[in-house]
């Protein structure tokens, strides 16, 4: 496995010197999330590669000259302006979003491609998903009969091995961590495919039987890896029948599946938003509410209350298989 996550190219040599736009020939075109992004930074693990004009590209990512973005401690800044939203990650790159058209890159010059690239593919994608007025939820997410089923909660609770574990049994995964909804025109949600991969820890890959010598790592210092997925073969997006909010643990009397109705669903898939902190700052918390309310109407949604440890996944699995069968 190679040091860095993106081996470098004559693109990325060259970005690394002057500016380079992220359309027109020798683009690196890709479809993700149901947008097409051409981008001059070439995102190995968006392994869908389209084709190389980039023209008809929904998001540009551009990119330009290194400079010095000092490592701060503290939050990432975050700025709104009339013209777009500036993020900066300290000491890994400045993020300039506009539109949820275009994104330019000013990356620090001692920064690895694999930290570019991830806040690229997760703060800057929410950035983009709301600026288009698409919901983003923290979730993970797989298709059940042409159907898609997420999976929220917080980090670390289990989504990702969760999913995969069900895609191990043959579900086909839609998504992981972040799943990018869309209303049509009668306000019924449908989600779209996202990344190609899930992101394991160490352990839950190698109990799915993973090779993680064999895996690029998410980021430099964290024994997190990315997990290949089957492509689903089409670009979606699926009608979203079911949303799981997992909860942790669950007692001898409490049943594994609670319904989430009315003001308590619409909360629920407000704080389960992703990048939701974004979304008062872009006075978009309006258009948030809305977005939940009409998922909520459309969507079924519930608790999962999960036992949590490998020597119960399998049973885990056998009684949200039995919900998911249920009208």
């Amino acid at each position: 496995m190679s040091e860095n996550f993106l081996t470098p190219t004559p693109e990325t040599i060259q970005a690394e010197s002057q500016p380079v736009t992220g359309s027109g020939k020798g683009a690196h075109c890709y479809r993700v999330f149901g947008l097409r992004i051409a981008s001059a930074l070439p995102l190995r693990n968006l392994a869908t590669l389209l084709d190389t004009s980039g023209a008809d590209a929904d998001v540009n990512i551009h990119i330009t000259a290194p400079e010095e973005i000092p490592d701060r401690e503290g939050r990432p800044q975050f700025d709104v302006d009339g013209n777009g939203v500036t993020l900066t990650m300290h000491g890994t790159a400045r993020y300039r979003v506009e539109a949820g058209q275009r994104v330019t890159v000013t990356p620090h010059h001692s920064a690895s491609e694999r930290k570019i690239v991830l806040f690229l593919l997760g703060s800057v994608i929410g950035i983009i998903c709301h600026q288009r007025r698409l919901m983003p939820l923290h979730a993970s997410a797989i298709l059940v009969n042409g159907r898609a089923i997420a999976f929220c909660g917080h980090s670390g609770i289990g989504k990702s091995t969760l999913v995969s574990h069900l895609a191990a049994r043959g579900h086909a995964m839609l998504c992981d961590d972040v799943c990018v909804v869309s209303l049509d025109a009668t306000h019924r949600p449908h989600a779209f495919p996202g990344l190609p991969t899930a992101r394991l820890w160490r352990d839950a890959a190698e109990k799915l039987g993973y090779d993680c010598g064999m895996l690029d790592l998410v980021v430099d210092d964290r024994d997190k890896y990315h997990t290949p997925r089957p492509a689903i073969g089409t670009s979606g997006p699926f009608p979203l029948d079911r949303i799981y909010m997992i909860s942790d643990g669950r007692g001898n009397d409490e049943p594994p599946f609670v319904p989430l109705k009315g003001v308590r669903a619409v909360q629920t898939l407000m704080n389960e938003t992703y990048r939701k902190v974004y979304l008062d700052p872009m006075g978009l918390f309006g258009a948030n509410v809305a977005q939940a309310t009409q998922i909520a109407r459309h969507a079924q949604l519930f608790t999962m209350h999960r036992r949590h440890g490998y020597d119960v996944l399998a049973a885990e699995i056998d009684l949200l298989e039995d919900h998911l069968e249920q009208p």
